[in-house]
C-alpha cells in the first residue's frame, strides 16, 4: 500500500510539469509539494541512519573487546623493540618519533557513541564539542611508549589534522590531563592549511632524524598515500611491507579514516544517499 501511494505522488508530480517551466516540477497543490518534501526528507533520513548504525560493530569493538587492546599493545611494543635496535646504531641528527593522536594515542569512541546514540554523521561541529571537554582517554600503551622513546633519547612529537586554530588549547588540556611528554605548543603539530602531514614531518627533520611514525590512517604515513583509491593504498602498503612494525607503526580504528573516504572518490559534498549506494557497491559477495 505504500509503495502504491508513493508512486501516485511521484507520478501525479511528473504530470504536473508544465511546458516552458525548464523541467521544474509544478504540484497541483501544497499538499502535494508537502507531501514530495517529505518523501525525500525520508529518504534523506534512512540513508543517514543507514550509515550511522553501520558503525556500530565497529564501535562495540573499540570500546569493548580484548583484541583491540592486544592489536595497541602489540603495536607499541613493536616500537620500543624497534627504538632498542635504533639507540644502538649511530646517527647525525637526535632521533625523533612522529605520532598521530585521535585513535593514535587517546580514544574519541565515546564521540563514535554519541553519533550512534542520536542518529547524527559526523560534522566539525559535534567532533569539536567533543574535543572542547578534553575528556579523552589514552589508548593502551601510548603513554608507555612515548615515556619510553623520551627515556631512550628520542624527541616525541604529535602530529595531527585538528584544527590548529580552534583545538590546540583542549588538546594539550587533555594531553597533559593524561600525562603525556611533551605536551606543549611546541612538539602538537596541527592542522593550519592542508590536511597533508608532509610539510610538518619536514619541519622535524630540520633538526631531527625522523624515524618512526605512528598513527591509525595511512595519512599518517610518509609515501603518498593522500587522495588515493583503496587499490592505491593497498599496493603502496604492499611495497612498504618491510617497514612495518619497525619504521611504522599502525594502531587499528575501524570506526573512520580514508579507507571510507576513499569508497566515495573523496567527494565530500555527496548526499548520505550517495555514500550509502558507494558502501554497498564497494562490498564483495560470494553470490
Amino acid at each position: 500500500m505504500r509503495n502504491s501511494k508513493i508512486t501516485a505522488i511521484v507520478l501525479s508530480a511528473i504530470i504536473g510539469i508544465g511546458v516552458g517551466t525548464g523541467g521544474t516540477l509544478v504540484y497541483e497543490n501544497n499538499q502535494e509539494a508537502k507531501q514530495i518534501s517529505q518523501l525525500e526528507q525520508t529518504t534523506k533520513t534512512n540513508a543517514t541512519e543507514e550509515i550511522v548504525k553501520g558503525n556500530v560493530l565497529a564501535t562495540l569493538w573499540q570500546q569493548n573487546s580484548g583484541e583491540v587492546k592486544a592489536l595497541r599493545y602489540e603495536a607499541y611494543n613493536s616500537g620500543k623493540r624497534y627504538i632498542d635496535q635504533l639507540v644502538k646504531e649511530p646517527t647525525a641528527k637526535p632521533y625523533a618519533v612522529t605520532l598521530d593522536i585521535d585513535e593514535t594515542i587517546i580514544d574519541n569512541s565515546p564521540h563514535a557513541g554519541y553519533e550512534i546514540k542520536h542518529n547524527e554523521l559526523y560534522s566539525k561541529e559535534n567532533f569539536g564539542e567533543w574535543v572542547q571537554m578534553a575528556d579523552a582517554a589514552a589508548i593502551d600503551g601510548a603513554k608507555d611508549f612515548t615515556d619510553y622513546a623520551k627515556s631512550k633519547g628520542f624527541e616525541v612529537f604529535y602530529v595531527s589534522n585538528r584544527s590548529e586554530e580552534k583545538e590546540l588549547d583542549a588538546t594539550i588540556k587533555n594531553m597533559q590531563k593524561l600525562g603525556f611528554v611533551n605536551s606543549d605548543k611546541d612538539h602538537i603539530l596541527l592542522k593550519t592549511d592542508t590536511s597533508s602531514k608532509d610539510a610538518r614531518w619536514s619541519k622535524i627533520k630540520d633538526n631531527y632524524n625522523l624515524a618512526i611514525y605512528c598513527g591509525d590512517n595511512l595519512g599518517d604515513f610518509p609515501n603518498g598515500y593522500d587522495n588515493k583509491s583503496n587499490e592505491q593504498r593497498r599496493e603502496i602498503v604492499d611495497k612498504e611491507a618491510q617497514f612495518f612494525g619497525t619504521k611504522y607503526i599502525v594502531l587499528p580504528n575501524p570506526t573512520y579514516g580514508d579507507f571510507e573516504n576513499a569508497v566515495y572518490g573523496y567527494d565530500f559534498k555527496k548526499s548520505p544517499e550517495q555514500k550509502q549506494e558507494d558502501r554497498l557497491n564497494s562490498i564483495k559477495s560470494f553470490k
